[in-house]
């Protein structure tokens, strides 16, 4: 509703009684005509305000202000337009525009403008409607209690607002709606909504769910060899190695167990979080106890070279025992064990336990017995090559210390059968695998003797079957 008020001036007798000459004439103010009074004294005369409805066209139009949510002051001229320019504004607070205000306020109500122009001035009310609070909301982090499956964001919320309509968000820009109860970790945002229309984004940050950890079973042992090692793995990370005894075995950050001395140790894995701490543990025995070793040897001779022996038991309470030789082959012999057809030379011999621990080792050497025959070479006159024993290959014997020996076999008709520069290798009877007819067969060798003499001899050999 618009209110136009113009102003006419009346002029008053300050004493009544003194009023001369009354005169009462006729104006016109924007074509509308009213009526004043001058009255004048011979002494002097005061001028009052008289307010009378001027019904000519309105310089101004107003509108309602409905102050933004969380203002605390609007401007009235925000709801003034006009098309006449160079107005005068004036504002008040009251509808007889006698108690002029600044143009921002910070309450509700009705204001009044005055519009002064060139033709003209008059005056509107300006309905100030109230001023809305945004929510007062603060939040605080909210930790899940061990083992919950699920948390009110609720009860993150302080607010000292009434009457709020709250909704919940996966998302910051508002579009993925959740309900108030959630099941995972994470940052959710929450706007507010007051009854009259004025809305407050916030977030909450939702901590981890944790319950007491649950580890998976220990991967790895039960057996360390005494000065060896093993892993251990757990499928759980982030846990903890420890050692009950470090004396026995001790345990890297990684899980390496080394094995210190002999006995048995519990090792332990360690799983905490926010909600306590789980513990899965294994036995590890430590093995490697020194049995009681006995080893016997027999060297070889010049004529049989190939005769030396090493004889292994051991007796101890990580039995049975098993021993191989280094250099020797990679055969693994259960004790006891006489190892038979050595060399002379040096011979190692490592011992093992039930648990595959090396627990003992033995240097052995055989050297020749008997140097007869050392510098000379003989071939036996006959063979049996399908039955174990000295004579089954056919070979020179003696001469250990003999050198560049050359050894050859032919059949009666001058063929080929086998040749060899070893002193050890020995003809099996056959020929590119074929087994040879029994008969006698020819042979030939050739050797040098510790003198650098140069021997040739010749001979046959009859083939047994």
């Amino acid at each position: 509703m618009k209110i136009l008020v113009c102003f006419l001036y009346v002029v008053f007798i300050y004493s009544i009684s003194e009023a001369k000459n009354l005169k009462i004439e006729n104006h016109k103010i924007n074509s509308s005509t009213v009526k004043h009074t001058t009255l004048t004294t011979a002494q002097f005369a005061i001028t009052k305000p008289i307010t009378l409805i001027n019904y000519g066209n309105a310089p101004i139009n107003t509108k309602d202000i409905t102050p933004p949510c969380g203002a605390t002051s609007v401007d009235l001229s925000t709801g003034i337009t006009s098309n006449t320019t160079g107005l005068a504004l004036t504002f008040y607070d009251d509808f007889s525009l006698l108690n002029p205000i600044s143009n921002i306020v910070t309450t509700q109500g009705t204001y009044y403008v005055k519009a002064v122009s060139s033709a003209s001035f008059s005056s509107a009310s300006i309905v100030v409607n109230s001023f809305r609070t945004n929510p007062m909301v603060s939040t605080q982090s909210i930790t899940p209690l061990c083992g919950a499956t699920s948390v009110d964001l609720n009860t993150g919320i302080t607010s000292s607002t009434n009457g709020l309509t709250v909704n919940y968000y996966a998302n910051a820009s508002l579009t993925k709606p959740v309900s108030n109860l959630v099941n995972t970790s994470g940052v959710y945002y929450l706007n507010f909504t007051t009854a009259s229309g004025c809305s407050e984004k916030v977030t909450i940050n939702v901590g981890d769910f944790n319950s007491v950890p649950s580890v998976e079973p220990i991967e790895g042992g039960p057996i360390v060899c005494k000065g060896q090692t093993i892993l251990l793995k757990d499928k759980t990370l982030n846990g903890v190695w420890s050692s009950a005894n470090n004396a026995i075995a001790t345990i890297s950050k990684i899980g390496l167990i080394n094995g210190v001395s002999v006995g048995s140790v519990k090792m332990n894995y360690t799983v905490s979080n926010s909600c306590g701490s789980t513990v899965n543990s294994t036995l590890i025995t430590v093995s490697g106890s020194k049995p009681q070793t006995t080893v016997v040897t027999s060297s070889p001779t010049c004529l049989y070279p190939l005769s030396g022996n090493i004889f292994v038991n051991a007796t101890g309470v990580e039995s049975p025992y098993q021993f191989t030789i280094d250099t020797f082959n990679s055969r693994q012999y259960v004790v006891p064990f006489k190892v038979i057809n050595l060399l002379k030379g040096t011979y190692k011999i490592y011992l093992t336990n039930n648990n595959n621990c090396v627990v003992d080792s033995v240097v052995s050497t055989l050297n020749i017995t008997s140097t007869r025959d050392c510098d000379s070479l003989y071939v036996p006159t006959g063979f049996f090559p399908e039955q174990a024993g000295k004579n089954s290959g056919l070979k020179p014997f003696g001469g250990a210390l003999v050198k560049d020996v050359y050894f050859k076999v032919y059949n009666r008709y001058g063929t080929l059968m086998f040749e060899s520069r070893d002193i050890y290798n020995a003809w099996d009877g056959k020929l590119n695998g074929k087994v040879q007819e029994a008969g006698t067969y020819i042979w030939s060798l050739k050797y040098t003797t510790v003198n650098d003499r140069i021997v040739t001899q010749s001979g046959t050999t009859v083939l047994i079957r």
